[in-house]
């Protein structure tokens, strides 16, 4: 997680605790979407 966060760019917030976890993890995806690097959904089928 810390090293996610860094090479993001984002302040770290304590590891292992539910809710910094989570805020870690939302800031993660807000960054990649802000990069328009979401991955597109596939085909379940595929």
């Amino acid at each position: 997680m810390a090293q996610a966060l860094e090479v993001a760019g984002l302040p770290w917030r304590r590891h292992h605790r539910g809710e910094d976890d989570a805020w870690n993890i939302a800031a993660l995806v807000l960054r990649i979407a802000d990069r328009g690097a979401w991955p597109e959904e596939r085909d379940p089928g595929h």
